[in-house]
């Protein structure tokens, strides 16, 4: 539509075939698009399952969508009033102000919830506009009535019906999450004032600062500022009971936990099936949010946001919008031994930083971020935690999960490659979580034990990589080819094997270690390991550290390549005789290590 209404044309091509095989296929060629070509089987679709991609690309020299490339325009901020109604349902006002990045287009497709109905769409110069919007589809297309200029800013206003938001008991959930208001595919980095008006017994907390609160005729009417250019807003409704915390130097942490859930008496009902919960939840969610939000302040630098707000969700998931996290109401309910609950919650103060001010280019660099929220997660409970067996077990959890996936159509890594994103998710496959976090996580476990120091047992490197990541990347896209050049950068070194094995692999290897010592005329020892490397192709390498351990308690840390499916390793000669060998301390590759 954009080129038939349009005088300059890109070349648009759609081709619906059936072949008895496949059933429904389409290829489809569109500059639009992250992939410019795309064979896929066309197929209904429900929850996170999507059509089923057999193939996609883009030629080199074709810009991708969030490289601004082939956008029609740049939005920059946007004016919004939200009123919410009793029956829960959005009256919105929104006015988009945006930059044309392309001469003579009249054209434009906005992302947006499905279930919304607009009411009237007029252009600055208050003129109606017409739209094109199917039923039960997402995404609204607006015809303009001149072609745009190039750098000539200007804005649409959008009046509209949005049923986004999903109540289950008293307990919301903003189920169109950021696409309740018009928003470019690429998630714009944009602006925000936002005014809500909803009924005088609940409360919104949204993102941004909170610039007044009134209170008349039964309804109560909040202001929000978020100066801090963010691809996403979103908000939270309902009835909270709230606690403040505050740290010098620090963004402010407000956590609401609903009180339309009755967590006293669920405590009850879950302890006598065995689930326990602390005695008040709330508080700890609040101290792991607060201890998070320093954590990472200390090694990555400071938040972005002046105040962060953690709000209860009805669901078993979370989500890092800027300064205001969606968490689940079971981190509210359950105590924490092995450390998930601690994860989770750091994993969504992350965001901040990984989403917020480094974001990816397309849908097959999303690994990046995810990876580096789930890791975080993982390095905050590491250093809170006095068992490094707790931890040790969470990469075990991940190796197994990232091997065979969670069961019920799940295969883990085979799905595919961590560069498949969303595309992991099909009719074959349900193993986006499995890759694109576990997996993705456990890529950068593994750069960090390449660059650990085990002389000095230091991760100095490795957290100096993380900050350059966020200073060369805080207004630019990361793709995964950019982090490899970082981190070839950082490393000096040359690390096209890891990203062909690990980033677009999809193999695990299987380790069979075994060890002889002999007493050297001397009086020490030399120690010949033997490795043999099972369920990868040949060539496949990897540097693999181990940990001699002596009878009195002293130990050595080497490191030792692996490259061979069939090998010895001779190491230093000892002064002493080892007591026992570990292979892959700290679980610094993932594998899995068979003792022989």
């Amino acid at each position: 539509i954009g080129d038939l209404v349009s005088a300059a044309q890109d070349t648009f091509l759609y081709a619906d075939f059936t072949i008895k095989k496949f059933e429904h296929l389409v290829f489809r060629e569109n500059p639009l698009k992250d992939d410019r070509y795309t064979l896929y089987k066309l197929r209904q679709t429900s929850g996170y399952k999507t059509d089923d991609v057999y193939g996609a690309y883009s030629p080199d020299d074709s810009p991708l969508v969030s490289g601004r490339g082939l956008l029609p325009i740049n939005i920059t901020h946007y004016d919004i009033n939200v009123f919410i109604e009793n029956n829960f349902d959005l009256q919105v006002e929104c006015r988009v102000h945006f930059v044309p990045l392309r001469d003579d287009r009249k054209y434009i497709h906005f992302d947006w919830y499905y279930d919304t109905d607009p009411i009237s769409i007029i252009d600055a110069d208050n003129n109606s506009l017409h739209w094109i919007k199917h039923k039960d589809e997402n995404g609204l297309g607006v015809v303009l009535n001149r072609p745009m200029v190039v750098g000539d800013t200007t804005f649409i206003d959008f009046t509209y019906e949005c049923k986004g938001l999903e109540n289950l008991w008293g307990v919301f959930y903003v189920k169109s999450l950021y696409s309740w208001y018009p928003a470019n595919r690429s998630n714009d980095r944009a602006t925000f004032d936002v005014r809500f008006s909803c009924g005088e017994d609940y409360e919104v907390v949204a993102c941004g600062k909170l610039l007044e609160t009134n209170k008349a005729n039964g309804r109560t009417v909040t202001k929000w500022k978020l100066d801090y250019p963010a691809p996403i807003y979103s908000f939270n409704i309902g009835i909270f009971d709230k606690s403040v915390r505050s740290n010098e130097g620090l963004p402010t942490v407000t956590t609401f936990i609903s009180k339309n859930i009755p967590h006293k008496d669920l405590a009850m009902l879950f302890a006598a099936l065995g689930e326990l919960s602390n005695a008040n939840m709330a508080d700890q969610v609040a101290i792991d949010v607060c201890n998070s939000l320093n954590y990472f302040t200390y090694l990555f630098g400071p938040c972005p946001f002046e105040e962060i707000r953690a709000t209860e969700i009805p669901w078993s998931f979370g989500q890092g919008s800027p300064g205001q996290i969606y968490l689940s109401w079971l981190t509210f309910q359950f105590g924490d031994m092995a450390g998930s609950q601690a994860q989770f919650r750091a994993h969504e103060v992350s965001h901040q930083w990984w989403g917020h001010i480094v974001d990816s280019e397309s849908y097959r660099d999303y690994w990046i971020i995810e990876g580096l929220a789930e890791y975080s997660g993982f390095i905050y409970f590491q250093a809170l935690c006095h068992d490094p067996k707790l931890w040790e077990s969470i990469l075990d959890d991940w190796r197994r999960y990232i091997g065979s996936g969670s069961g019920g159509g799940s295969m883990g890594t085979k799905a595919g490659p961590v560069t498949l994103g969303y595309r992991l998710n099909s009719s074959k496959s349900d193993d986006y979580q499995a890759v694109c976090y576990a997996k993705a996580a456990y890529i950068f476990h593994m750069l960090r034990y390449l660059m650990h120091d085990y002389n000095n047992d230091s991760d100095d490197r490795f957290i100096g990589f993380l900050r350059d990541l966020l200073d060369k990347y805080g207004d630019t896209p990361i793709t995964t080819e950019g982090l490899r050049s970082l981190l070839e950068e950082d490393t000096q070194t040359d690390l096209g094997w890891f990203f062909d094995q690990w980033v677009y692999g999809i193999e695990m290897p299987t380790y069979d270690f075994s060890y002889k010592s002999l007493k050297t005329p001397e009086g020490k020892y030399q120690v010949v390991c033997h490795v043999k490397q099972h369920d990868v192709p040949d060539g496949f390498m990897m540097i693999v550290p181990l940990k001699v351990i002596f009878e009195n308690g002293q130990f050595a840390q080497l490191k030792t390549w692996v490259d061979q499916p069939d090998q010895d390793i001779t190491l230093p000669l000892l002064p002493l005789e080892p007591k026992k060998i570990e292979f892959n301390t700290c679980g610094a590759v993932l594998c899995q290590v068979n003792y022989k």
